[in-house]
């Protein structure tokens, strides 16, 4: 009886920490629909992400590259996900991925990039940008890009920030059925990570 009461207890504590940890994850894809919804305090972002160059042993190409708020920058916010992330997919070597995302006002980056999978790789990143509340915001098109050869969990890469607004919108406005025609430019900007 009591063998079962601490596997019960332990099931719980398991399922508990894994929430904590896993986080409230949004995609940075919405629809037309979830773009309408817009409140006082959000903004919509637009931007694109490049992934080139490198080889994956296992022949994977996706690739997940992840934001949240820079006001959650606490230790305890890098080990235990307390705020919500957005994330967006793409492909390595494969076409540049738009997102259009409505978010709260406020100064987010792009903290982590990784390869989802069994033995994911994961590094820090720290590509900010703002949001501004009832503005649409183009962030411009971030290029990650590996070396020639194989990825491995120490590869360095390359980051850069490339202004292409006309395409990025002309994508959205086909992807995601949103004008851009007031949309404001603010670039996103690399710094070190922490």
């Amino acid at each position: 009886m009591k063998l079962t009461i601490l596997r019960r207890r332990t099931k719980h504590l398991s399922l508990l920490a894994t929430l904590l940890v896993s986080g409230c994850a949004t995609t940075m894809q919405m629809s037309h629909e979830e773009l309408k919804k817009i409140q006082p305090n959000e903004g919509i972002v637009i931007g694109t992400v490049l992934i080139k160059g490198g080889k994956d042993i296992l022949g994977r190409n996706s690739w997940a590259l992840v934001a949240k708020s820079i006001k959650d920058t606490s230790l305890m916010s890098s080990l235990v996900s307390s705020g919500f992330e957005y994330t967006i997919q793409a492909s390595r070597d494969g076409e540049e991925e738009v997102f259009v995302t409505r978010i709260p006002a406020g100064d987010y980056h792009f903290w982590k990039l990784f390869q989802p999978g069994f033995s994911s790789a994961t590094a820090k990143t720290n590509v900010q940008f703002r949001v501004q509340p009832g503005k649409t915001t183009y962030i411009g098109r971030l290029v990650v890009e590996f070396p020639p050869g194989f990825i491995t969990a120490s590869t360095r890469f390359l980051l850069r920030v490339e202004n292409a607004k006309a395409s990025a919108l002309d994508s959205a406005s086909r992807k995601f059925g949103l004008s851009g025609d007031e949309a404001i430019t603010d670039l996103m900007t690399i710094r070190e990570p922490n």
